[in-house]
């Protein structure tokens, strides 16, 4: 405890003699704001990659293998997949879900679950994480923290329904857009009903999507 002390006062030291510090959200400046007691931290949003916000177009929903989610989160625990295995029997619909970021060894010791349409990825490269949005309905993502998460945009742009948390930095990376439901994390219940009127609710075109990305 003492060194963990030690090594917190040099770290905040640290902090306060920079002169400029830049996070990627408003949510990690207050934090940070009201940890350090400085006020020298400006706010430069997470964007995505333009050739993917041009490359959204409306026929991006016609072509969605319906009843798709997917799971893309190397920090699956801080992503909540405990919550959304706890979900499933939940839903009221035949789903199949891609669950991506689980090492293999942790699927065999701790999911065992059957009855249920699910495919597990250790790992995509981006292009692969890209294709699996493209062809999923609905991207959820159940996180306990999130800083901003820049992976709910990703989604957007490839056209996905979104649930999400109302935690961290999420709500400012998501309050513009449409198709979007916000749940208080760690309810297994909450996020299952979030999936079920997902799910039941027509997507809504946006014709300012790109603007907003």
């Amino acid at each position: 405890r003492k060194e963990s002390s030690a090594a917190s006062d040099v770290y905040k030291r640290q902090v306060k003699n920079m002169s400029l510090i830049i996070v990627n959200s408003h949510y990690l400046k207050k934090v940070i704001d009201n940890s350090y007691n400085i006020f020298n931290t400006f706010v430069l949003n997470k964007g995505i990659e333009n050739s993917l916000v041009n490359q959204f177009n409306f026929n991006l929903i016609n072509n969605k293998q319906k009843k798709t989610i997917a799971f893309i989160k190397s920090d699956y625990k801080r992503g909540g997949l405990d919550v959304l295995i706890n979900a499933l029997e939940l839903i009221e619909f035949d789903f199949y879900l891609t669950i991506v970021g689980v090492p293999k060894l942790v699927q065999k010791q701790k999911y065992t679950l059957n009855g249920f349409n699910i495919e597990w990825i250790e790992r995509l490269d981006q292009h692969g994480v890209f294709d699996l949005l493209r062809t999923s309905e609905l991207f959820c993502s159940p996180a306990y923290s999130e800083a901003f998460g820049v992976a709910n945009l990703e989604a957007v742009a490839k056209g996905c329904k979104i649930v999400s948390t109302n935690v961290g930095g999420i709500p400012e990376a998501l309050h513009c857009f449409k198709n979007v439901i916000l749940i208080e994390p760690h309810s297994h219940i909450k996020l299952a009903q979030a999936i079920n009127d997902s799910f039941k609710n027509k997507f809504i075109p946006d014709a300012k999507i790109k603007q907003k990305l």
